[in-house]
């Protein structure tokens, strides 16, 4: 009778939980024994996932504290919760209020119907909005006609944005849309790790506009809405994960060293030993480097190369806002030369319904690298007041308050970052795999399509004469 296989998972973020689950059901599928052991330094898991519900004297109010949506238009995530079951408890956004505005220093500015972030796929909507002076619309309308790159290749979102639409489009739309996605800096953010969709249109029919404009059907910008979430927050997803999952869940844990060889790999688990056919790493890059600086030096090395900026949010609980009843969208993009220390808002009530009891509304702010990060919660909630005083006209005291921070919780990717990714894992020591954030991509989709195909990688790495 075969032998168990072992695999050890560090993290038990999604990436960790998914691509437990993945390995489980390819061992079952394949009629495999394999353990599956995941190793996780907090007191809980699912990562930046959590909802929080607070009570208050008129209901229970619904806050997340990491991701509030996953992407459609990225199925993995949507994928993984089908087959989870949990399919039942999907919500959309407001469909009566799915758009955004920008805040250009004195007054809200609607975002113009149907874009596709920098690209106007309407262009009447487009013309006759403020957003934009009108030579910034016509640099930008021009990009039909626009040369393409003569030879594939990354480069920066603020270059790439610069050349094709102009730098109007980049400063008031690229960076805090496409950036601002990614806590990044335009000018290093890579596009081929973020966009790399735009990098082949461009290298397919020369220009983008057109071609987006002739794949999108006239209705489709508004018809559907491009994010899902679930009726109890996204800690659903992380709930049903662990339920299905058969794997030990090693909290408050922490791996000193990992030696690995072609045989096995050993992790020095705080003061024991362990043995495994196999390591999964999801935690990020640079703590990842600790535990090889010492048997694997080369692949620290590789790893602590990945930078990152800190991140996080504040969610204010207003007992009543009735003016927000009307708001015509769900969120505000501030762009950063307008000096406020937040790059965008949500009003979490409007984005998805029942998060809180008519007239409660749940504003959320999310900010980054820089003074702020380092201040105290008082002098957070205060400046946050301030701004949604500023810009939603909302005057009142928060009656709940929740500030979040993620210390180097933002991996970024500059130019060049997917050739390192690769060179990571060309060097990465045997039966050892990377995946997660800090590596193809920040959203919940990303990480768990790395979850599904790094399981696909362990599992066939597996010893083949111990498969029953």
């Amino acid at each position: 009778m075969a032998s168990t296989h072992t695999v050890h998972i560090i993290g038990a973020g999604i990436t960790g939980l998914a691509c437990a689950w993945y390995l489980e059901r390819l061992a079952a599928a394949h009629q495999t024994s394999l353990s599956v052991v995941i190793i996780e330094a907090s007191a809980r898991i699912g990562g930046k996932i959590g909802t929080q519900t607070i009570a208050t004297s008129d209901g229970a109010v619904l806050i997340e504290s990491g991701p509030d949506a996953m992407l459609h238009t990225k199925p993995w995530a949507v994928d993984l919760a089908e087959a989870l079951g949990i399919d039942d408890t999907f919500i959309t956004t407001n469909p009566d209020r799915r758009r955004l505005s920008l805040w250009n220093g004195d007054r809200l500015v609607p975002m113009p119907t149907g874009m596709h972030l920098i690209v106007p796929l309407r262009l009447w909507p487009f013309l006759t909005s403020p957003i934009m002076s009108l030579r910034g619309k016509l640099r930008n309308l021009i990009e039909p006609w626009i040369p393409g790159k003569s030879a594939p290749g990354d480069e920066s979102m603020a270059h790439f944005v610069r050349r094709r639409f102009g730098a109007e489009t980049l400063d008031v739309l690229g960076i805090p849309l496409m950036a601002g996605i990614y806590s990044a800096d335009a000018e290093h953010l890579s596009m081929q790790a973020t966009f790399p969709q735009f990098l082949h249109l461009e290298q397919r029919h020369g220009n983008l506009s057109p071609a987006l404009r002739n794949a999108t059907p006239p209705t489709a910008t508004s018809a559907k809405s491009p994010f899902y979430s679930f009726t109890t927050g996204m800690q659903t997803m992380v709930d049903a994960l662990q339920q299905q999952l058969r794997a030990v869940i090693r909290l408050h844990t922490h791996v000193e060293r990992i030696r690995a060889s072609d045989a096995n790999v050993t992790l020095t688990i705080g003061t024991e030993e362990a043995t495994s056919d196999a390591v999964v790493v999801t935690i990020p890059a640079n703590r990842a480097a600790l535990i090889f600086a010492d048997a694997h030096p080369d692949i620290a090395q590789l790893l602590d190369r990945i930078t990152y900026q800190d991140s996080g949010t504040i969610s204010l609980v207003y007992a009543t806002s009735a003016h927000l009843d009307e708001f015509p969208g769900y969120g505000v993009l501030i762009p950063k030369r307008h000096g406020i220390p937040f790059s965008a808002i949500t009003i979490s009530t409007i984005k998805f319904t029942h998060r809180a009891p008519a007239p409660m509304h749940v504003v959320r702010l999310f900010f980054g690298s820089g003074a702020l990060f380092s201040c105290t919660d008082e002098v957070v909630v205060a400046q946050a007041s301030a701004a949604v005083a500023t810009i939603l006209g909302i005057h009142d005291v928060p009656t709940k308050t929740q500030v979040v921070r993620w210390p180097h919780g933002a991996p970024q990717y500059p130019v060049g970052h997917l050739a390192s990714c690769q060179t990571i894992r060309d060097t990465a020591p045997p039966r050892v795999f990377f995946a997660g954030s800090s590596f193809d991509g920040v959203g919940i989709p990303d990480c768990v399509r790395q979850a599904q195909t790094t399981a696909q990688a362990v599992f066939a790495s597996l010893p083949k004469e111990r498969f029953t």
